[in-house]
């Protein structure tokens, strides 16, 4: 890439409504800007992430991997609870009540993760999802 392409980006970057920061790129040396939130290069479109933003998605994970060992608890639970305790028989209304309940979670993370553009919120609302719909599936065997 020759220098006047790498103006015509920078400027390009700025134009957006980058704001160029202090520090550059580790891979080519341009300086970064920060729009959207994020720190981008716009010579080599490398993408940075801030140190809170490690932290925060450090604490998001813990959170995630906390939410999985409560959903997997919770299936035995399930499975457990909708067998009725007097003759074994499947308790229909409670399985549909609690499919209602997923169902509905289901749809406002899909909600919540519609517009967003941070990468790792999307795949962490998608990795929700594919456990809640395992919950339904689990339900609809039992």
């Amino acid at each position: 890439m020759n220098e006047d392409e790498k103006i015509t980006k920078i400027s390009d970057m700025l134009i957006k409504g980058g704001k160029m920061l202090s520090t550059h790129c580790s891979s080519c040396g341009s300086p970064l800007f920060k729009i959207n939130n994020e720190t981008v290069c716009p010579v080599c479109e490398t993408r940075f992430i801030d140190e809170k933003d490690i932290k925060v998605d450090k604490e998001r994970k813990k959170e995630n991997l906390y939410d999985r060992s409560i959903i997997k608890d919770n299936e035995k639970k399930i499975s457990k609870t909708v067998l009725s305790k007097d003759d074994g028989t499947f308790n229909e209304d409670l399985r549909k009540n609690i499919e209602k309940k997923v169902s509905t979670k289901i749809l406002d993370i899909f909600g919540e993760i519609e517009t967003e553009k941070d990468f790792t919120k999307i795949q962490m609302g998608l990795n929700c999802i594919k456990e809640l719909i395992d919950i339904i599936k689990l339900l609809k065997n039992v």
